[in-house]
């Protein structure tokens, strides 16, 4: 996700029963509530992402390793990594995410 303004509670996208957010309190940070189905492929992001599964399993790939994160796994993710994520059930996974990109980390 690229970095922007975005005034307080801003909801940036709602599709698929995936919302992203983000605060103009806090710049630099975006989150997203994902409850779907929904592959993600190959992709990377401009700044950390820290995720937690609470519903469903997922299979995440990083660098050629296969992992599977059950409900209660934390993902952290560096910047730059190009990683893909899908649902390890049938059913849809739900998962929260937070990006943290440069602004973030700027006092």
């Amino acid at each position: 996700m690229a970095a922007r303004s975005c005034p307080m509670g801003r909801i940036l996208e709602s599709e698929q029963r995936m919302i992203r957010y983000c605060s103009g309190a806090l710049p630099g940070l975006e989150a997203l509530s994902c409850q779907s189905n929904h592959v993600f492929t190959d992709h990377l992001h401009n700044g950390h992402v820290l995720w937690i599964n609470y519903r469903g399993g997922e299979r995440v790939r990083v660098q050629g390793n296969t992992s599977v994160l059950q409900p209660g796994c934390l993902s952290l993710t560096a910047a730059g990594v190009v990683h893909a994520n899908d649902p390890n059930d049938p059913g849809a996974r739900a998962l929260r995410s937070l990006y943290l990109e440069e602004a973030f980390w700027v006092d």
